[in-house]
């Protein structure tokens, strides 16, 4: 039992290890919302040029993600979750000592690609360290690091580049992204490269319905929560007359929604199929935002209905990264990429259409655009069902075929032995 338990603690400490990575590299991508103003003024640019960053940063990301993949196919995990790491830190490090703008962003797109490398194997990974039947919820803890972020990394970076400097805050980062790469060479023992992607698995995604469907169904998912989000302190204000001084309560009762939602997808993991959970999440999305555009224009109902969005938002990561691997197990870290891919695809996507409703159609307009985009999401993963139901027995392992595993890597039919072990804590 002393032995049960040392390994159960080694395990967690490699889960935090890792969501403390995740917590790294979204912050490093978002903290520029929180800085906006002095990196303008230091690097005499406008606030728009400055924001545009976020955008570069998601676009090099969704399209590094599969290809590092393909690149670093064969090597071992904790090789590529070093190098990477290593990359994140050189470009935080470059970020806070960029002397212009050019260098900031060639630091920028340095920082993306590490974290392209970092994020889906960092989630690969955490499926590897425990059962099958645990992977939910390893899942869901390495995902808590991007929840968290998201929550709690914008308005850090913004108050610690009031009181020291915006070069301090991407320095700090560095520092903690070079520790978690310590941390995981100390403690990570990896006993079996990464399956061979080749071109023919990178294609094969496309041309099987169920994997094609699965990932447009996340992308369409991710732009119906942006497509509000993006101007959600326009929605709040202006549609529910929420007063100004209230809209810190109301962002943080989508944090705190989404905190709830995230831990919730990993404690339902154990109990129902991930299918059943995707499903939750999306009807309650489409009926939270149709209470959006039907609820009265209260403050207190914009800020209820914020946090019941977030809830139900935030349950749609885990298992629809669970249902992926189930679908190709061999070729986990290319469909994670894929999937962290459609991530950033669709914050673009719905972030562009938003705006563009709120330009055209007025406030209300943003809610619309989200339902809408939530139905498309409903359908992406009803298609990928029928498909994946359709489909011969035989054709499920196709696409984990075309990665051709190595011997070592059968010895994933046990479903008992994780593949990838961490060292006992002294």
């Amino acid at each position: 039992m002393e032995t049960s338990s040392s390994s159960d603690r080694s395990t967690l400490l490699c889960l935090l290890v890792l969501s403390a990575s995740y917590f790294s590299f979204n912050t490093c991508s978002l903290a520029v919302v929180g800085l906006l103003e002095p990196m303008a003024a230091s690097m005499h640019q406008s606030t728009t040029q400055m924001a545009r960053l976020v955008s570069l940063f998601a676009l090099i990301f969704a399209i590094a993600a599969p290809l590092m993949q393909v690149v670093s196919s064969g090597r071992s995990r904790r090789l590529m979750l070093q190098f990477g790491l290593l990359a994140m830190a050189a470009g935080a490090f470059g970020s806070a000592l960029a002397p212009d703008y050019s260098w900031l962003v060639a630091a920028r797109c340095v920082l993306a690609i590490g974290a392209a490398i970092v994020g889906p194997t960092a989630l690969a990974v955490s499926t590897l360290l425990v059962a099958p039947a645990h992977q939910g919820r390893a899942l869901a803890i390495v995902f808590t690091g991007m929840t968290l972020s998201t929550v709690f990394g914008v308005p850090l970076a913004s108050w610690l580049g009031a009181i020291w400097s915006w070069q301090s805050v991407f320095l700090l980062m560095a520092a903690v992204i070079v520790l978690c790469g310590i941390l995981v060479s100390l403690l990570l023992q990896d006993q079996t490269p990464a399956p061979l992607v080749t071109a023919r698995a990178f294609f094969s995604v496309f041309r099987r319905a169920d994997t094609s469907w699965s990932i447009i169904s996340m992308l369409m998912q991710m732009a119906s929560q942006f497509a509000s989000y993006t101007l959600i302190s326009i929605l709040l204000v202006r549609h529910f007359h929420l007063p100004a001084h209230w809209l810190a309560a109301a962002l943080m009762s989508f944090g705190i929604g989404g905190v709830i939602g995230n831990a919730l997808s990993g404690v339902l993991a154990e109990r129902f199929r991930p299918d059943q959970l995707l499903w939750t999440a999306l009807i309650g999305m489409m009926v939270t935002f149709s209470l959006f555009i039907l609820a009265p224009a209260l403050p207190w109902a914009g800020i209820a209905l914020t946090g019941i969005w977030a809830v139900f938002g935030l349950m749609f990561q885990t298992p629809q990264q669970r249902r992926l691997i189930s679908l190709a197990p061999n070729l986990r870290g290319l469909l994670l990429a894929m999937n962290a891919s459609a991530i950033y695809f669709g914050m673009s996507l719905g972030s562009a259409l938003g705006s563009f409703a709120f330009h055209h159609w007025g406030d209300g307009s943003m809610s619309v655009a989200s339902l809408l985009l939530a139905i498309a999401s409903a359908a992406g993963l009803w298609l990928s069902q029928r498909a994946a139901s359709a489909s011969q027995p035989s054709s499920a392992s196709q696409l984990s075929a075309a990665s051709q595993p190595s011997s070592n890597q059968q010895s994933a039919s046990n479903p008992a032995c994780p593949l990838i072990t961490c060292k006992e804590p002294v």
